[in-house]
């Protein structure tokens, strides 16, 4: 039997020329351009390319302004390494078709004048990954149009807009790119519905700016040392969540802004921490404001309500001035603020406690009051620091909880057998040092399949602090041709109210055979061909294809092609 597999391997191998020649001729696919071995520049590939096309851009620099007119795909082989040069003159990349995705280049030089990636009045689906922009008056524009998505992006030195989506653009999503030297990161300006999420962003004048815009989404940004970390104004209805934000003039400020929901923020070191100008009817709740000059400023803002903040070691914790009335102040955590409240005589309308009863007002680290009836409610020495009559005598609320702030898997993709890493990140969002259990889980729940990476435990993390654990799942015995999804939890502690943060997935991998290198779940055709195309490449030379070095070992050789042709025809 094995010497009839190995004829018949040996057979194949032999046909294989002549087998490929005959069916690539039959299906229509996707054809591959290579630049410049096939194509001297881009925008000529980009002209002789159909709809579904891949252009596959070699190592090297290219000077163009690139007019995209079909739905293609353009990769670059490092994005160190192929570099597109606008020379000052143009927009480098012109996207003016539906689904075109752009990856693993640097596009540059679009100078003082020119945008890096322009994205202009179409239905959506332009996918921008994995490239450095730099150099541009606008790193990508998005305007007029929408269901984009901007992910994985080094922006740099683009000196008006990193990123701007703007003139009624809805759907895009913005996500974990790293921004510096611009002097606005992320802009959305009327635009909407749109997701700014896991961005890095430093060293620019607006870090996120949200003018008119409505019902977005700001959420686990990091933001370090912008003026204004993040400004909406004349905006209505967004989230702005969990952003860890440091430095700068202003931590986060809403300017003539209504409905907002700023949530789940940690905010320190800034000069104001929150601040609400000219505003009516926003939520401000558990956020963390600390070690800023302002915790949280209301300045003639009205009909707001500010929960279950902690508002520790500023120099002022409250400041409320200039008629701002009619808010509700309740279930905060004051803490060690040199001033700890200021209440200006315009602005003594304010409920300092729940608007119903039983009626609770907010923790005060100063407050020497007692509790008369037992009721955790301060009875004596009220109303104090002039607003509070109903102090509370113990910190409020979740002073127990941490969170998983992230999970990051390795690949999408993987053989049976291989090993996948997959990274959980931590916070301690409490007030206490905590030791605690993460567990790393895959399922698929489909067909009812839960099983467990492995549990670590953290040991004595610290208020604020985050850390990161490393799992490694080996995937032997795991059911392939299934889509499993990540995901990790910590242990509830004693007292945690807030335990939906102890959860998190993110992503999924699928699970192939051996051979199955499209993951269409057969080893075939396809198979081979692909293996074809890049025969004879050593890993960083123009045409190597990591999926199809079969063996990992750097070179797609006859080794590779032996274990498509072993497994030959075996299927999900």
């Amino acid at each position: 039997m094995r010497f009839q597999r190995i004829l018949g391997t040996l057979l194949l191998l032999a046909l294989l020329p002549t087998t490929l020649s005959m069916w690539f001729v039959v299906p229509v696919r996707a054809a591959i351009l290579q630049v410049p071995s096939q194509y001297p520049t881009i925008q000529a590939a980009v002209n002789a390319a159909h709809a579904g096309d891949i252009i596959q851009v070699a190592a090297g620099t290219y000077p163009e302004n690139v007019v995209v007119t079909t739905r293609v795909t353009i990769i670059g082989d490092n994005a160190m390494t192929t570099i597109v040069d606008g020379g000052g003159k143009n927009i480098v990349f012109n996207i003016q078709a539906d689904n075109v995705e752009i990856r693993q280049l640097t596009v540059r030089n679009g100078g003082r004048r020119y945008t890096g990636i322009n994205v202009y009045y179409l239905n959506g689906g332009a996918v921008i990954r994995n490239n450095r922009i730099r150099d541009n008056v606008v790193g990508v524009a998005v305007s007029q149009s929408g269901s984009h998505t901007i992910e994985n992006n080094v922006l740099l030195n683009n000196s008006m807009y990193g990123i701007t989506s703007k003139d009624f653009s809805t759907g895009n999503t913005i996500r974990n790119n790293s921004i510096t030297d611009s002097a606005y990161g992320i802009e959305l300006s009327d635009s909407s519905s749109s997701q700014v999420t896991n961005n890095t962003i430093s060293g620019t004048s607006y870090g996120v700016y949200v003018p008119y815009s409505n019902n977005n989404n700001v959420s686990a940004n990091t933001l370090t040392n912008n003026s204004w970390n993040i400004y909406l104004t004349y905006s209505n209805s967004n989230v702005v969540g969990k952003n860890s934000v440091s430095g700068g003039s202003v931590g986060i400020q809403l300017m003539r802004s209504q409905g907002n929901s700023v949530v789940n923020n940690t905010v320190r070191d800034a000069s104001y921490g929150i601040y609400l100008g000219y505003c009516g009817a926003n939520t401000v709740s558990g956020n963390t404001a600390s070690l800023n000059d302002w915790g949280i400023e209301l300045y003639n803002s009205t009909g707001s309500t500010i929960k279950e903040n902690m508002i520790r070691d500023n120099t002022w914790g409250y400041y409320i001035v200039e008629n701002s009335r009619g808010n509700y102040i309740y279930h905060n955590n004051i803490i060690n603020n040199v001033k700890q409240v200021f209440q200006d005589a315009t602005s003594g309308q304010n409920t300092w406690n729940t608007p119903t009863t039983p009626y609770q007002g907010n923790y005060w680290s100063d407050y020497t009051g007692a509790d008369t009836n037992g009721d955790g409610i301060g009875d004596t020495k009220l109303p104090w620091a002039a607003v509070d009559w109903y102090p509370l005598m113990t910190p409020w609320g979740v002073v127990r909880d941490v969170a998983i702030t992230n999970v990051i898997r390795s690949v999408s993709s993987a053989y049976v057998g291989d090993i996948v890493q997959i990274n959980v990140t931590v916070k301690n969002e409490g007030l206490q040092v905590e030791t605690f259990n993460v567990t790393a889980k895959y399922e698929n729940t489909t067909r009812g399949i839960v099983g467990t990476v492995g549990t670590q435990t953290v040991n004595n993390l610290n208020p604020s602090a985050t850390r990161t654990l490393s799992f490694d799942w080996n995937t032997i015995g795991v059911q392939p041709c299934v889509n499993y999804t990540i995901k990790a939890e910590a242990s509830v502690l004693s007292g945690e109210l807030d335990t939906a943060d102890n959860y998190y997935s993110d992503g999924k991998v699928k699970i192939k055979i051996a051979g199955d290198i499209n993951g269409d779940g057969k080893v075939d055709i396809i198979d081979l061909s692909i293996v074809a195309v890049a025969y004879g490449k050593f890993k960083g030379e123009p045409g190597y294809n990591p999926e199809a070095d079969l063996n990992k070992d750097g070179l797609v050789d006859i080794a590779d092609i032996s274990i498509v042709t072993i497994h030959y025809g075996n299927t999900c």
